[in-house]
């Protein structure tokens, strides 16, 4: 008489297979608790300024599609080659100023490479548009590092710095470095909230993925116990038609 009694799968394989389903529930309660951060980070907002007062903050001016200094730094370096190529400088085209921001001004003086690198269009009296400055980099203040690395025009929101200022403010290759001094509350509000709805699309698809690979370690053994019972059965038209 046949035994249809299920093969045991091996022990090592349940082993691994437990061990993955394990390290998927980690992997599942470390994406639920990011999520807990981000969602007690805007409630904490909402009790301390009032629930009128965040949702007010995130109606002006729609910032929410509007890229922080950082989020383009983070851009731009993942875009620059895993080895640094040999530092030859490129001029801008003809009637542009190459603007070059710093997260802070101390890089400067460490001769680090600038985060952010952008060329501006002058006017055509040859002066700069600073507001086109702090719209394309998302600056709220802007400082102006001078010649010498020391910072000058401090939080001076100024809407154009004219030709002649231009030769004195740029450095050797005719660039101007900037920097962003200081940021207000609303505005790091507006970032911080920025940054929690990125990421929580991303946090979203990796938890339904975590909890798909944890239904699948669950159900594997049973597909492998129908598989072997299965095989041991034999084709259908083999069973005495009585058992069937």
């Amino acid at each position: 008489m046949p035994n249809y009694l299920p093969c045991a799968p091996d022990t090592m394989f349940l082993m691994s297979l437990l061990s993955f389903t394990v390290l998927r529930s980690l992997f599942i309660s470390a994406l639920c608790l990011s999520f807990s951060a981000y969602l007690y980070t805007f409630i904490s907002y909402c009790r301390s300024m009032g629930t009128k007062t965040v949702l007010t903050i995130m109606k002006q001016e729609c910032w929410l599609f509007v890229r922080c200094p950082q989020e383009l730094a983070e851009t731009a370096a993942k875009a620059r080659p895993p080895i640094p190529r040999r530092k030859v400088f490129i001029p801008p085209p003809p009637g542009h100023l190459r603007v070059l921001f710093y997260t802070s001004p101390r890089y400067v003086a460490c001769n680090r490479d600038p985060c952010i690198e952008v060329d501006f269009p002058l006017t055509s009296s040859g002066d700069l548009d600073m507001e086109k400055v702090h719209e394309t980099l998302g600056l709220e203040s802007c400082s102006i590092i001078g010649p010498s690395g020391r910072v000058i025009c401090e939080g001076i929101n100024f809407q154009l710095i004219y030709y002649h200022a231009l030769s004195d403010l740029c450095d050797s290759n005719g660039c101007l470095k900037v920097t962003e001094p200081y940021v207000s509350e609303s505005v790091r509000i507006q970032r911080n909230i920025r940054l929690a709805m990125l990421s929580l699309p991303r946090s979203i698809i990796l938890l339904l993925c975590a909890i798909g690979g944890i239904l699948y370690d669950l159900t594997l053994p049973a597909i492998i116990t129908a598989d072997n019972v299965l095989k041991e059965i034999g084709p259908l038209q083999d069973i005495p038609k009585s058992i069937i």
